[in-house]
């Protein structure tokens, strides 16, 4: 993963991709890569493209506010099979009875 921090700096710096293609990218990253050095790829990224560095971030937090919503509704799904009472449910995850209704169809 952190090989390809400079090919990412120069993709940004050559102005080809926008914001929509750079976020599924680190999407993909995420997904297949090692979501462990997610962080130190971004920093890296950030650190060889200062001029990107806060569409970079904030590319970076949205990715790691829907995972971890995702995986708040994972766990909720779990509960609910497991019969936790819906009250429960959603105030250990945060999960709304409409996302965890949608999520459940």
């Amino acid at each position: 993963l952190m090989g390809l921090v400079e090919q990412m700096a120069c993709l940004l710096s050559s102005g080809y991709a926008n914001d929509r293609q750079i976020k599924g990218l680190f999407n993909y990253i995420l997904q297949t890569g090692d979501a462990v050095r997610f962080n130190d790829f971004i920093d890296g990224v950030a650190e060889r493209s200062p001029k990107h560095k806060e569409s970079l971030m904030t590319i970076a937090e949205r990715l790691r506010q829907e995972g971890e919503q995702s995986k708040a509704l994972h766990i909720a799904k779990i509960m609910l099979e497991s019969g936790v009472p819906l009250a429960d449910i959603m105030r250990f995850t945060g999960v709304s009875e409409e996302e965890l209704a949608a999520a459940s169809q």
